[in-house]
């Protein structure tokens, strides 16, 4: 889909440049070259330092940009003079933008956020800068959480097909579902390797103002109770479908029963990070049955075998059940947050390195994940007892074993496995 121009009509955005005027560093200063026939003459007398610097550039990604903005400056400008930083590449403003820009220079996904910074501060300075904002808006993936991008910023987006390398899909009312699915089927997402569902709540309807907002600008809603987690589920696979390259993480809401795990399956061959929360049915009159719960685990045991790159999976259940993982390739569990009393039966992961649960001694009911074979003895956990007051639970203490020290029931990993038990 080919880019429009933005809508200019948003006045309180696109401030002016407060400062945009950078030195070029050009070769001809470093040869001595002030004119035409000076530089013929010496295009065969280089010197073999500077020549040997060049190819020292070469080898290196970060000096990539100093060679592309030597070769492109130095025909297009004159040696005393400094230039507007617009005069420079389109390709080397982008790079600029990448470094001031990306919250972390090891990922490539940008925020929403990062996009209306981007525009507020060049988009309106002239029609090339607002140009080259389009371009990099084009190629760089963007981060989305739908729930903090508004009707008309979803409407933007899908207009510019932005690229969407993250996305957080929300449920929190029926527009934001509309909205979700809207980006999703409009925007570029060749390039998506995380999805979250993660809303399990049912979604509140909308304010009228806010459906009719929504209608107006084009986004399908949904009636109310019309759309349960499998069917947000069932709506995204069609949005993606042929349009998405391997997803490589997923956080996703499922119910225990039914049981649907389409998505993830069109994924498995890539999926490497994977976030299960599962409650057992939005259908408040059925009635699951210890034994029915370990039948449907067992068909997520299946579903997690199958995955040929998965190395972390998290589990969380609002039930009591028992689970097997078996897989070749996963290096971290995390069950703290599953139901207490449910555990990993076997655990047959000859790649593990972490396995993180939960253990509270003073309650027996405050357990999950593996248990070890000869009981915990007293003082082995006395550090949880000190972390039981700390609201978050990354922060509180953690007790390590290494599965060679310390035998744990069903455990087949690395005796350098580490179990870490917090309370």
């Amino acid at each position: 889909m080919s880019s429009h121009h933005p809508n200019t009509a948003k006045e309180d955005i696109m401030p002016s440049i407060t400062d945009s005027t950078i030195s070029i560093p050009c070769r001809k200063r470093k040869l001595g070259i002030k004119n035409e026939d000076e530089q013929n003459i010496a295009k065969d007398h280089v010197n073999p330092c500077d020549q040997e610097c060049v190819e020292l550039h070469q080898a290196s990604d970060m000096k990539m940009a100093s060679r592309v903005i030597e070769s492109s400056t130095e025909e297009q400008f004159s040696v005393d003079k400094e230039y507007n930083i617009e005069d420079l590449p389109a390709e080397i403003v982008c790079l600029v933008f990448s470094f001031k820009y990306h919250p972390k220079l090891t990922s490539t996904v940008q925020s929403q956020d990062t996009v209306r910074t981007l525009f507020q501060t060049f988009g309106l300075t002239s029609s090339s800068f607002r140009m080259i904002c389009f371009d990099y808006l084009h190629k760089t993936p963007l981060s989305i959480n739908a729930a903090h991008v508004n009707v008309q910023d979803a409407i933007w987006l899908a207009s510019q097909y932005a690229k969407i390398g993250s996305f957080r899909f929300s449920s929190r009312t029926h527009a934001d579902i509309g909205k979700s699915l809207h980006l999703l089927k409009s925007c570029n997402v060749s390039e998506l390797e995380l999805l979250n569902i993660s809303g399990i709540t049912e979604p509140k309807q909308s304010s009228d103002e806010e459906c009719d907002q929504a209608t107006a600008l084009g986004i399908q809603l949904f009636p109310a109770h019309s759309l349960d987690i499998q069917g947000i589920h069932m709506k995204t696979i069609e949005a993606l479908r042929g349009r998405c390259s391997p997803i490589k993480s997923m956080e996703l809401a499922c119910c225990l029963v039914p049981w649907y795990d389409q998505l993830i399956t069109n994924y498995r061959d890539s999926l490497e990070q994977l976030t299960l929360k599962i409650t057992k049915s939005q259908d408040q009159n059925i009635y699951i049955t210890s034994s029915m719960a370990i039948s449907q685990m067992a068909i997520v045991t299946k579903l997690i075998e199958s995955m040929p790159r998965l190395k972390k999976l998290k589990l969380q259940t609002w039930f009591k059940a028992d689970i097997n993982i078996k897989s070749e390739t996963l290096e971290e569990i995390d069950t703290y947050f599953m139901f207490d009393g449910s555990f990993v039966r076997k655990c047959e992961c000859p790649k593990l390195k972490h396995f993180k649960c939960r253990n509270f001694e003073q309650c027996h009911q405050c357990k999950n994940g593996v248990l070890p074979v000869l009981p915990f003895e007293d003082g082995e956990l006395v550090l949880l007892r000190h972390g039981g007051g700390i609201d978050r639970w990354y922060a509180r203490p953690s007790v390590d074993f290494r599965v060679g020290d310390r035998l744990f029931r069903g455990m087949k990993a690395p005796n350098e496995c580490i179990v870490s038990v917090k309370c």
